[in-house]
């Protein structure tokens, strides 16, 4: 069944995965096999432009590179110098290159194991959201984009006052990072947000989904 259920996928999206060249002499072969996909698909999808071509969302086509991390990472906060990005970056540098864009994390682990809402936790960071929004700035001094989380299934128990608004933009606007990261249940609601011209979402902002964890959804909501 497991076989016939990966067929069906395999023919309805085509060759989803291009194994790469054994020799130099096979890469440009590879190449075409790829562009030669990407055209196909684009056809089949009837592509006709749209988001990538918007100015402020070029930097997503060039964001190889964009780990997940977490704020109380001892490379980005120190106890006693408080956020230390260039330590944090610096050390990525050296073990494979740096980044292009982080996703900023604090909510896992802890969000469910008390009342306080995925907004309550970046509120509770040192420094608070101003502490952030300075972290944030250090990471876009260096060329470094940032990406807030948002998970429309963690139910909020209770709401702080530091920032004002709700959903996706409250966190977002007052950090200052450059889009959400959130499961695919809140795609096409935030759609039709960023189509408001009043809505949090804008200017444009990205949007990377993920598809929910059920043990996340049990202990959040």
């Amino acid at each position: 069944m497991l076989i016939a259920a990966l067929s069906a996928i395999a023919s309805f999206c085509g060759p989803c995965e291009h194994a790469g060249p054994n020799t130099t002499a096979e890469q440009p072969e590879w190449l075409a096999d790829l562009v030669a996909d990407r055209e196909a698909t684009l056809k089949k999808l009837k592509w006709a432009g749209g988001v990538f071509e918007n100015p402020a969302l070029r930097w997503t086509q060039t964001s190889y590179i964009q780990p997940q991390m977490h704020p109380y990472d001892r490379y980005f906060y120190d106890p006693q110098l408080g956020y230390t990005p260039e330590k944090f970056l610096a050390d990525l540098n050296a073990r494979y290159g740096g980044v292009d864009s982080i996703l900023m994390w604090p909510t896992y682990t802890n969000i469910g194991t008390d009342d306080r809402s995925q907004f309550d936790l970046f509120e509770a960071m040192p420094g608070g959201i101003a502490g952030v929004r300075r972290a944030v700035d250090e990471l876009h001094a260096a060329g470094v984009k940032v990406l807030i989380p948002y998970n429309p299934c963690a139910i909020p128990r209770s709401r702080s006052a530091g920032c004002s608004g709700s959903g996706s933009g409250s966190s977002r606007c007052c950090c200052c990072g450059q889009g959400t990261r959130g499961r695919s249940a809140a795609v096409r609601a935030w759609r039709r947000a960023a189509a408001t011209p009043t809505s949090p979402l804008r200017p444009p902002r990205t949007l990377a989904t993920a598809p929910v964890n059920r043990s996340e959804r049990s202990r959040s909501g």
